[in-house]
């Protein structure tokens, strides 16, 4: 009995010291709704649970994402007591050992370069002086040949050493410019490999029993991002539009997306959701100096991703310089191969900074969504500090920007996938696409299908041959509100031929959406001058001129099409300038805006030709352009 109790108190105490231990769990991404600007990211884990306490701690989350906006939830028999996050840092001691050997012998390489510059500049002196003391030839004074002789023979020694030790100063001086580019790029590359960066979630749970949990993990993430696209295929004007819509994907958060189930939103969860207040309005006079400090400080607010290069004064690109939002330190990236960054802007941001050992830092306001930087050399090139493997958030010798954001290695893939199912929130709305994809951390988008539509529509043809003498094709899409788009690029598709580019602009759209499909060279237009007469009558001092112009509209299609046609008459704007005999056989004239219109209904390989003519009558002394 006694050794039962025993048994017994062993279990329990091996129970809790089971309970009281930490245990790691990893976790995978399974759902992600990406928005305009940013992502909400959901991640799974799956871990066996005692009864009672348990601590798990859900390990090696991405740096990326924003730490107040992590939740837990899990089974409604498990009881989530606390969440802690906490950031942990890995530096590599050998990566910093490294940079200060090649810090070293950069600086070692230099010294040399200026060694080997000093002594092609005394040479060159020195075949100056040579140049300058020539002797001097004249009637007064007859050079002996023996002194001649003496001369070319020193001209010829001393000059052939110094030309010889000059090609030997500039070629050494190739080399070493030569190594130091590799020295450069070598540190670039090291400092290229940031110290690993992760989140651990320590979280405290109590359970009912022992259960195999799963955990869900959501978070917020500005590192991802949308932009909508649309290819658009007419294969006549009797069938209806066909626009498929593409979602180019960018995440950078530092892993890969692999068989996630994706959603993307038009939301743009960064801006604020409150409505603005009203304040009294006071007005009062600005001094110079106010109008001066706003234009210094000026930045704009609708910015939400800033790209360009970094470079050295020489144009060289800088390799792993590190570009971050000055308002939000947790915000950064690294530049690539080609010294080019890409970095989202989060609502408040001002300022982009940029630095890079051995170099000035610089600042620059958020003006404009492409900003380069030109960074000038210091002297302090051997001031590196060296970090251990272990280095805590509060340690102070830190001297680099810490980002998890991996730039290595951009894979880009294509992906289709069925149509997206849609839905509406009150205020946005989102299409989830069936099929899981997978998304590369990159900086370079993928392109994923989200859904294609057929939308009926009404073509118009129509061309202004006096401006250009070609033919355009307009789909005009009715009640298009109800087909969920939004302002995108178009790839233009007409017949089975890619025709070129345009933009869908939903933002000034009204009840009909019109959209130019560009030039069909079916269809041929002219506009010929038939008769330009001009009279002057000298009784009067008046110049009239006539004009004629024939038009021609071809049809070589093979269905029947209308097209309209447009022109216009000179309109006077002085009592002395009368235009009169304004004719247009067919055409319909527009009496406040003189501007005529045709409309032309052309059956298959079939042409129709009209004419417009006017007059008129100026002064003799003036000048009136007429065409």
């Amino acid at each position: 009995m006694k050794s039962k109790k025993i048994l017994l108190a062993m279990l329990t105490i091996l129970h809790f010291a089971m309970s009281a231990q930490k245990s790691m769990v990893s976790s995978n991404v399974k759902e992600a709704t990406v928005y305009l600007n940013g992502a909400f990211v959901v991640r799974e884990a799956r871990t066996s649970l005692f009864q009672g306490s348990n601590t798990l701690v859900f390990s090696k989350i991405p740096a990326s994402i924003e730490p107040s906006s992590i939740q837990i939830s899990v089974d409604k028999n498990i009881e989530i007591i606390s969440v802690r996050t906490r950031e942990k840092i890995k530096s590599n001691p050998e990566d910093s050992i490294l940079l200060l050997k090649l810090t070293d012998s950069l600086n070692s390489l230099r010294k040399s370069r200026v060694i080997n510059d000093t002594k092609l500049k005394v040479l060159k002196e020195e075949e100056d002086i040579i140049r300058k003391n020539q002797p001097s030839f004249s009637s007064e004074y007859a050079i002996k040949t023996t002194e001649l002789q003496s001369v070319v023979l020193f001209n010829r020694t001393r000059l052939s050493e110094l030309f010889f030790a000059m090609v030997e100063l500039n070629y050494d001086s190739g080399r070493l410019d030569s190594l130091e580019k590799l020295l450069k790029l070598r540190i670039a590359r090291i400092r290229n490999t940031k110290p690993e960066k992760w989140y651990d979630i320590e979280t405290e749970v109590t359970s009912t029993g022992r259960y195999e949990a799963t955990f869900r993990i959501s978070y917020f993430t500005m590192f991802a991002s949308w932009v909508p696209s649309y290819d658009l295929r007419v294969q006549d004007v009797s069938s209806p539009v066909r626009l498929q819509m593409k979602a180019s994907l960018t995440q950078f958060t530092g892993e890969t997306w692999e068989n996630v189930r994706l959603t993307v939103s038009n939301g743009s969860p960064e801006n604020s959701e409150v409505g603005p207040g009203i304040a009294p309005w006071f007005l009062r006079y600005f001094q110079r100096t106010d109008i001066v400090h706003n234009a210094n400080t000026t930045h704009s607010e609708q910015i939400r991703n800033v790209s360009g290069v970094v470079r050295d004064n020489a144009g060289e690109p800088l390799i792993g310089a590190n570009v971050f939002i000055k308002e939000y330190s947790s915000v950064g990236v690294v530049t690539d191969i080609e010294g080019r960054y890409y970095i989202p802007v989060p609502q408040g941001s001002k300022t982009i900074t940029v630095s890079y050992v051995g170099y000035v830092s610089k600042e620059s306001s958020i003006k404009s969504d492409h900003v380069d930087f030109i960074l000038d050399e210091s002297n302090l090139l051997e001031e590196v500090v060296i970090t251990g493997s272990r280095v805590s958030k509060e340690n102070s010798n830190v001297s680099y920007a810490i980002n998890g954001i991996n730039t290595k290695e951009l894979v880009v893939r294509d992906f289709a996938a069925p149509p997206a199912k849609v839905s509406y929130q009150p205020t946005t709305f989102s299409f989830t696409i069936d099929k899981p994809c997978t998304v590369n951390s990159s900086s370079v988008g993928s392109d994923i299908m989200v859904n294609m539509q057929e939308i009926p529509s009404v073509y118009h043809y129509w061309t202004i041959p006096k401006m250009e003498k070609s033919v355009f094709l307009t789909a005009r899409l009715a009640d298009w509100q109800k087909f969920d788009l939004l302002s995108g690029q178009i790839n233009l598709y007409l017949e089975g031929k890619y025709v070129g580019k345009s933009f869908l602009d939903v933002r000034v759209a009204a009840d009909t959406l019109d959209i130019s499909l560009g030039r069909d060279k079916n269809i041929i237009v002219e506009r010929t001058m038939t008769r330009d007469f001009r009279k002057k009558n000298f009784m009067s001092n008046k110049t009239t001129i006539e004009k004629k112009f024939a038009f021609e509209v071809r049809n070589n299609k093979g269905q029947p099409v209308r097209v309209t046609v447009q022109d216009h008459f000179p309109i006077s704007t002085d009592k002395s300038i009368d235009v009169y005999d304004t004719e247009a056989p067919k055409g319909i004239i527009n009496t406040e805006n003189k501007i005529v219109t045709w409309l032309c209904d052309l059956q298959p390989r079939s042409s129709v030709s009209f004419d417009l003519s006017y007059s008129v009558k100026f002064s003799a002394d003036k000048w009136v352009d007429l065409e």
